[in-house]
């Protein structure tokens, strides 16, 4: 039980190490994205070689993956910046809601704007994860710029993001099976 104030003095980190602590957070994100990004157009460089048939050699997966790593991590950040303003833009309603609920008598539009904001979060959140989910592979294989690759992720995903599940199970069945034309040939 804590009787007087200030009995937490000394427990709490100093702005100093919270500062230190973000910045070593920081360059940690970074060194482990960039990690990650080298990683992953080695392995899209060598996914496609295999699939064209082409020897697979690690050191020459690496290399090119090296090569457009700079193009990675571009199109990533700017992928972060337009997502992350679509997503604000999204939830604006609802936090102008929720800050209207504040006033007396209107505590109900605070449960209300969360509601809209969260849900505007997760369909604008989840298109966008749906339209960009190509971006790196277009920018290791075809050798886009940061907006092409967004254009042509988007090209490639166009119709298939929001099209509903009737559709894709008649497509994916056959149109006639063998043994039901050969049945009516009879």
């Amino acid at each position: 039980m804590i009787t007087r104030p200030g009995a937490f003095r000394g427990v709490l980190p100093d702005i100093d190490q919270v500062v230190w602590f973000a910045c070593g957070l920081a360059v940690m994100t970074c060194l482990l994205l960039a990690i990650y990004q080298l990683a992953l157009a080695a392995l899209t460089t060598g996914a496609a070689r295999a699939f064209l048939g082409e020897p697979i050699e690690t050191r020459r997966a690496l290399k090119e993956g090296l090569a457009r790593s700079p193009q990675l991590v571009g199109t990533f950040f700017l992928l972060l910046a337009w997502s992350g303003l679509l997503l604000l833009l999204s939830m604006l309603p609802g936090i102008g809601l929720m800050v209207y609920g504040f006033t007396p008598n209107h505590i109900g539009f605070v449960l209300v704007g969360l509601a809209v904001a969260l849900v505007g979060l997760v369909v604008v959140g989840l298109y966008l994860l749906l339209r960009y989910a190509l971006v790196s592979e277009v920018v290791v294989i075809e050798k886009l710029s940061f907006v092409g690759a967004l254009r042509r992720s988007a090209s490639l995903m166009a119709g298939r993001v929001a099209r509903p599940p009737s559709t894709t199970a008649r497509s994916a069945r056959p149109s006639s099976t063998p043994s039901t034309s050969a049945s009516r040939s009879r």
